[in-house]
């Protein structure tokens, strides 16, 4: 059987013990391993038998996931399996879902080989870090299917006059066209499995996978760091790299993977776009487009950092010459804090735009890439109507970095002190929409002292924010920017943001009203950070993202509008909680006047009627 059948998934070398698979050791009693093998080929009433070739991906990749999360732990009197989540931390493994695999597939292999003069059986796709096989399964799929339709002699059984042995169509996909590496052992063992039980048939030798599934780093070839599992891509796939690179390259890579600090140099020298951003994803990516050919086609499941975070910011220099599509996924994985795109690349095109997608409806809108490098930020989200404020806001020759200085707060939280002696301090936590307080702890003088620098920084007039930005769900999932007027140049710690403005063709005044409206949240939470639902920091560089609007600015209009808003709140201040007619008059003047200052924003950004119930109704 293992002869002709078992492709050497589970083979094992009699003269090297080291090559003996455990399945070649165990001891299991006959009837036990009957009754199992029984169960799995048919039901116990033995009136339904199951066909393994028809097995979604999901099933394996899915029971490789849970293998990940499991380990075998012996004591003394018994083995058991618990859980263990260090093993996918550590290498940033998560099982992808099918609907994503689908699109991604379709999106880099179907799109190529729609194109004229293709010669499918030249095509090498691959995935360098194949887990469990999902993506090349769903590859081998697209091209069975396209032979299917395109050749005549697809079903037919061909010889070959070497071996003498026989072989089909599917065969020859997975020996030619079908590629993949991972660092994990058993994850190449069961995407082989995955593979082969695609083409099992009757009276067919399974083929060899060795030489398309291999073990090892994708990203280190030098066995000084990696030892065994360097992998150097010209002797593994030397004709394919020899002949030009891969034609498609698709996959999951792992995000945020750790690495060693021999691993992390290694990189810095070797991948350019690494930049202080070591992500594995990231790595994943170069090194992905260094090994795929001139016409060749790329899709892959990203963090959904790479579309807005400094951190990324020569990530999207890498990929925008090349970019043809993206999709926002949002949280595509339960276990994964971080939020997912899709990116799907050729590397024969460098078109000035890119399409925006979404995966479910198809709808599409055309994106300038222009605006990658105004924005310094991949758009996500277009829908048409919010697309044509963002493109009149974006016009701007203007943004709040060119106008301003922005800083954290002290970075001093651990020495704060309850001492009311102590100065006072402003946190994230006490700051709101045009107000500020003091919280009951205190800083030491001789604490402030330790950074002169930033101390005087904050000793200037200044607008105050809080650094973590609100995100609320209901009734519509949107942030709030809460930004403060301090005049008296108050110390506060590294929760809150300070910006000094260097520009005084505007006010103090016009910008805490330009920070606190609707307008700028809105534009930030969907063009800045991409709607995300993760913690948002306003750091100076995204702060500095907001366009300023392409007109005069009348501050007067603005000074009278938040001294107002400010007397209100100090009068809010002085009842208290009390609960009167008075507070109930007081609260409405201010939403009156909080609604004239959006209105006023809308004005200078020369938004029509209609674009402001855009706004307006995004909140409820």
């Amino acid at each position: 059987y293992d002869k002709n059948y078992d492709s050497k998934i589970f083979a094992y070398d009699p003269t090297d013990a080291k090559k003996v698979h455990l399945c070649d050791t165990l001891d299991v009693d006959d009837s036990v391993m009957r009754e199992i093998i029984e169960s799995l080929y048919r039901t116990k009433d033995k009136s339904i038998s199951y066909d393994f070739s028809i097995i979604d991906a999901d099933v394996l990749g899915t029971v490789y996931e849970q293998y990940l999360s499991h380990i075998l732990k012996k004591t003394e009197k018994r083995a058991m399996i618990t859980e263990n989540h260090t093993h996918k931390k550590e290498q940033g493994i998560y099982y992808t879902p099918t609907y994503i695999v689908d699109y991604i597939v379709r999106n880099a292999l179907g799109e190529l080989l729609e194109e004229k003069n293709v010669n499918a059986e030249k095509i090498k796709v691959l995935d360098p870090a194949c887990g469990s096989g999902s993506f090349l399964i769903k590859a081998f799929d697209v091209l069975n299917e396209h032979y299917q339709q395109n050749d005549k002699d697809y079903s037919q059984t061909q010889l070959d006059f070497k071996t003498g042995t026989t072989f089909t169509r599917k065969v020859k996909i997975l020996q030619d066209n079908i590629f993949g590496v991972d660092l994990d052992k058993q994850a190449v063992e069961i995407a082989q499995l995955n593979l082969l039980l695609k083409i099992a048939e009757k009276g067919h030798r399974l083929p060899l996978l060795e030489r398309n599934i291999r073990r090892g780093n994708s990203l280190i070839d030098d066995e000084n760091i990696a030892g065994n599992e360097a992998f150097k891509w010209e002797k593994e796939f030397g004709e394919i790299i020899a002949n030009g690179g891969f034609s498609v390259i698709v996959g999951n890579p792992p995000y945020g993977a750790e690495l060693s600090e021999a691993e992390r140099n290694f990189v810095s020298e070797k991948f350019k776009f690494a930049g202080s951003n070591k992500n594995t994803a990231l790595l994943f990516i170069e090194k992905s487009l260094e090994l795929i050919n001139e016409n060749g086609h790329f899709g892959m499941i990203v963090p959904k950092s790479l579309a807005f975070s400094q951190l990324w910011k020569l990530g999207r220099e890498l990929i925008k010459k090349h970019l043809t599509k993206v999709v926002d996924v949002s949280k595509a994985f339960e276990d994964v804090l971080l939020e997912q795109m899709i990116i799907i690349l050729d590397k024969s095109a460098e078109t000035k735009e890119y399409v925006l997608q979404d995966i479910f409806s198809k709808e599409s809108i055309f994106i300038d890439k222009r605006f990658i490098d105004s924005t310094d930020s991949i758009i996500l989200h277009g829908e048409k109507k919010d697309f044509e404020i963002f493109k009149k806001m974006s016009q701007s020759s203007k943004y709040l970095s060119d106008v301003s200085k922005t800083s954290r707060g002290l970075p001093f939280q651990k020495y704060l002190v309850k001492d009311k002696t102590k100065y006072p301090v402003v946190k994230g936590k006490t700051i709101s929409r045009y107000n500020f307080w003091f919280g009951e702890e205190f800083l030491p003088e001789d604490v402030i002292e330790k950074n002169t620098k930033k101390a005087n920084f904050l000793q200037q007039p200044k607008i105050i924010s809080q650094r973590i930005v609100a995100h609320v769900t209901k009734p519509k999932d949107h942030i709030i920017i809460m930004s403060a007027l301090d005049k008296q140049g108050l110390m506060n710690v590294d929760t809150v943001e300070n910006t000094v403005l260097t520009d005084k063709n505007y006010s103090l005044e016009f910008l805490l009203c330009l920070l606190n409206s609707k307008l700028v949240s809105w534009y930030a939470y969907r063009y800045i950070f991409s709607k995300a639902i993760r913690t948002m920091d306003l750091d100076d560089y995204y702060l500095g993202k907001i366009p300023l609007p392409n007109v005069k600015i009348d501050n007067s209009v603005f000074i009278e509008l938040a001294n107002r808003m400010l007397s209100l709140n100090e009068r809010l201040a002085v009842l208290g909680d009390r609960g009167t007619d008075e507070r109930v008059r007081i609260e409405e003047e201010r939403k009156k006047t909080d609604s004239e200052i959006d209105e006023q924003v809308y004005r200078i950004y020369g938004l029509t009627e209609d674009e402001k119930a855009i706004i307006e109704n995004s909140l409820k």
